[in-house]
């Protein structure tokens, strides 16, 4: 029965629909000022590290 469970904990998956990839924060830019260089490549290089397989992220388009 343990065994069982700890099959089913080891295939869930967690999906996270709050990739905002495209937030200025990933070119550096906070409060509208420049902090750091563009690391957006670098956060996608530690996800996969840390076991991330796919990330989604969606956009909206508004227009006036």
């Amino acid at each position: 029965m343990a065994t069982a469970a700890a099959a089913q904990s080891a295939r869930r998956r967690i999906i996270d629909i709050g990739a905002n990839l495209t937030d200025p924060m990933f070119k550096g830019i906070y409060n509208g000022s420049q902090k750091h260089i563009h690391d957006l490549s670098d956060v996608i290089k530690r996800s996969v590290t840390y076991g991330i397989q796919r990330v989604r992220n969606d956009c909206l388009i508004v227009n006036d």
